[in-house]
This record gives C-alpha cells, structure tokens and sequence, in this order.
C-alpha cells in the first residue's frame, strides 16, 4: 500500500509539473532542469539527420549482412561463490550484455542498465559513480556533445569510461556515437581506460556485428589508448594491469 500511494504521489508530482507549476528539486541548480523536466541542451556538433521517411524505409526494405554472428559468442561462467570472493576493498566491473554491467564497488553490488528482455528503450542519462579514490563514467545511449568536456574538468577525469560503441548510421548520427566520435568523448572525459559497451548483444543496426570493436580496437591501439573489450562474463578490477583479448576475431 505505501508503495502504491507512493507511485501515485510520483504521477500527482509530474502531472504538476508538466501542466506548469512550481516545483522544488535538489536539481535545479542544473543548466539542463528547466520548468521542472530535464532537457537536452543545444548540440552544434550533431550531422544533420536523414528523413523520418528515408529512416523507415531503410528499416522495412534494407537487407541486412552480417549483423548477427554465426558462431556462439563466448560467455564465462561465473558463480555467486566467485562474485563474493572478490576484493572487498577493490571495485569491479562484470560485462552482462549489450550495456548491462554487474558492479561490485567495495564489496556492495550495484546493477546499471540492466537489460533482461528483447527490447532496449527508452537507455539515454549517463551516470558518474565515486567508491573510494576511483571514478567510474557510464555515457549511457548517446550522440557526441560537448558536454563530455565539462564533465572532464568537473570531476577531474575517470579511471574507468563505460562508453558507447554501436548501433550506429549514417542516417541518424546524433543517435549513437561512431568510433571517432567515441574516442574524442573518452578523451574529453579525461579518461584513463577505455570499455566498450553497447555491442554485441542485439541488432539494431546496419552494420556488421564485430564492426563497432574491430574499429575500436584498432583505433585505440593506433593511438596508444588503453582499451577493454570483455567477454561477457569476464571480471574487470578497475586500476589493475589486464591484457585485452579481441575474443571476436576468429568468430564468424
């Protein structure tokens, strides 16, 4: 009963605030909360994108080649009894699929972007996680912005950028970011590694499935980023010394 009068009040909060009212929040110093609703600020980096038309039709009658693999993607067992003998003074992060990540941050665990269905929406707010000295940066579903940069200098760059890296087109680049456009967020956060997310779990787009982190991988190594592409179930110990496997290279 608490928790239904509670959603309740929730609706009663945003009904009130759409239809114009005055609001409190703990948000309103943010440039982006306006009128009580977030908005997205003005991107003059985004391409122009190509006709709802032009998009829909892609859609329905393009064929698409090579976006999903053949070969089973490997996955690493891991145990309840594994995930709790983990470092607790440590943080971690566990690939689940597409953007979904387990974290086990000083010995408690958090969820972020868990997807356990065949659809993917409504995934855009990126999110900046503090346990002890490191700091995580999760970029959510997004085009490039500037806003990567501020958030930089703010906090004082990441040891750890959770970036997207597919699902992208040409007809609607300000949905996704392409690998150039990934590799300028990573450094305009100021990032120390490099971890790919947003692949290899669902089709959404045209290109070939193992494009996002081919390009990636070989954009990274050309200029001598640290990158992480983990297997879906592969520990990752934020800070320590890993090497990293392109694991779908001899996959069809």
């Amino acid at each position: 009963m608490t928790l239904r009068l509670g959603l309740v009040g929730c609706c009663l909060v945003v009904a009130g605030c759409a239809g114009g009212g005055n609001c409190s929040s703990p948000y309103a110093r943010s440039p982006q909360f306006k009128a009580c609703l977030f908005v997205n600020p003005p991107n003059p980096a985004t391409l122009p994108r190509a006709s709802t038309w032009t998009i829909w039709t892609d859609f329905i009658l393009r064929a698409k080649v090579g976006t999903v693999p053949v070969d089973a993607i490997p996955v690493r067992p891991l145990t309840t009894a594994q995930l709790e003998a983990l470092d607790l003074l440590a943080n971690q992060v566990v690939r689940l699929g597409h953007s979904s990540h387990l974290l086990k941050l000083r010995g408690k665990f958090w969820l972020i972007d868990p997807v356990f269905g065949e659809r993917v929406s409504p995934l855009w707010a990126s999110w900046v996680i503090q346990s002890g000295e490191q700091r995580i940066y999760y970029s959510g579903d997004t085009g490039y912005f500037g806003g990567f940069k501020p958030i930089g200098e703010r906090f004082g760059g990441f040891d750890l950028a959770l970036i997207e890296n597919g699902a992208y087109d040409a007809n609607w680049p300000d949905v996704h970011m392409t690998q150039e456009e990934s590799v300028q967020a990573f450094r305009d956060l100021r990032g120390k590694a490099l971890y790919s997310v947003h692949n290899s779990t669902f089709d959404l787009a045209f290109h070939a499935w193992r494009d996002p982190m081919d390009r990636l991988a070989n954009l990274a190594a050309a200029k001598g980023i640290e990158l992480a592409t983990p297997e879906i179930g592969e520990v990752m110990t934020v800070g320590q010394p890993r090497t990293n496997k392109r694991w779908w290279q001899d996959l069809k």
